[in-house]
């Protein structure tokens, strides 16, 4: 088989275990290589058009070399030297858009460190689902979802969030809808499996296995993988360490009962259809008008705070200099797939 026309995607919200499956997919076998995730698709995809026709050399250069800046300004930079030059005369005759540059990239950099093929779990890649298997058709998905109460949880304890459930609660009511449209189109072709992070986190080897079986890899320990960062990230604080079993239904405990109606009231179709039961019931009246005013004073107490505070997320000179860097490059490329409202 030719593993690297045939790459898996993990389709899921942020916040619900994508890194810890990328490295334990990677870890499990010597065929994929998962490596830290540069956000292609996410910023290029919908961004073609602004650097006009790329069959202009000139104007694919430049594309190029963003989609190269992705890769190394990154807490978890990848380990290249590449030149937008050298990809210009190596990728040849291949389509340019971003899908086809993302494929050969993440191939090349695979083929380098000695994999066959690649594992993606890029952001957002519900959005670009059917486009890459149009284009990639031997493609596989693995759709991740976790129960929107932890989600949200997860996501409020964030440095720097706005402590809003409501605000969360409808990210991860949109981005389930999204995935679950285009993911039960793939499902039925065969070409995706659906994966709780509740069950991978209880059911870890069990979980992997019947990946690796649909993948159609062989388990076995890769002692070849190591993934560094430049910097500590709290997204990626535990990846590191064994996978924490406990690590589901803590909102029962760290959640008031107010917020987790708020939650029920407004991701109860997607929880429903995914399996997740409620605990206090939906769709009452209170709750709505409890969401509104969460989110609003959330909103209004983060605005406050940092007009108040001269060192909100005061971060190491290193990692701030790299957000620095990162950040200049995002805000050309950058795109609002939804609103926060």
């Amino acid at each position: 088989m030719d593993y690297k026309d045939r790459p898996v995607f993990i389709v899921a919200s942020e916040r619900s275990g994508t890194n810890l499956l990328r490295r334990r997919l990677t870890e499990s076998q010597s065929v994929y290589l998962g490596p830290s995730p540069a956000h292609f698709l996410k910023h290029l995809y919908y961004q073609k058009p602004f650097y006009g026709d790329l069959s202009d050399d000139d104007n694919f250069l430049c594309f190029v070399r963003q989609a190269l800046d992705l890769c190394t300004v990154h807490f978890s930079p990848w380990e290249i030297d590449w030149s937008a030059e050298q990809i210009l005369r190596d990728f040849k005759n291949n389509d340019r858009d971003a899908i086809p540059l993302m494929h050969f990239l993440m191939n090349k950099y695979a083929s380098e460190k000695g994999y066959q093929g690649y594992i993606c779990k890029d952001n957002f890649l519900y959005e670009f689902a059917l486009d890459i298997e149009r284009q990639i058709p031997d493609a596989r998905f693995v759709y991740l979802y976790r129960d929107p109460r932890d989600f949200v949880l997860s996501q409020i304890k964030r440095p720097g969030a706005i402590k809003s459930v409501a605000r969360y609660a409808r990210l991860w009511s949109y981005e389930q809808t999204k995935a679950i449209q285009a993911c039960s189109r793939l499902a039925s072709n065969g070409k995706c499996r659906w994966l709780s992070y509740e069950g991978l986190i209880s059911q870890e080897k069990e979980s992997v296995q019947g990946l690796l079986d649909f993948i159609g890899v062989e388990m076995s320990r890769n002692k070849n993988f190591k993934e560094t960062s430049a910097i500590e990230v709290h997204d990626w604080k535990n990846i590191n360490k064994p996978t924490d079993t406990a690590n589901s239904r803590k909102y029962k405990v760290e959640l008031s009962r107010r917020q987790i109606m708020i939650v029920e009231t407004i991701a109860r179709l997607q929880m429903g259809y995914l399996g997740y039961k409620t605990d206090y019931g939906s769709s009452s009246r209170i709750s709505s008008l409890y969401a509104h005013i969460d989110y609003y004073a959330a909103l209004f107490g983060k605005v406050f705070s940092k007009v108040l505070s001269k060192n909100v997320e005061a971060a190491a000179a290193s990692e701030a200099a790299i957000r620095r860097k990162r950040s200049a490059i995002l805000s050309r490329v950058s795109v609002n797939y939804r609103s926060d409202s």
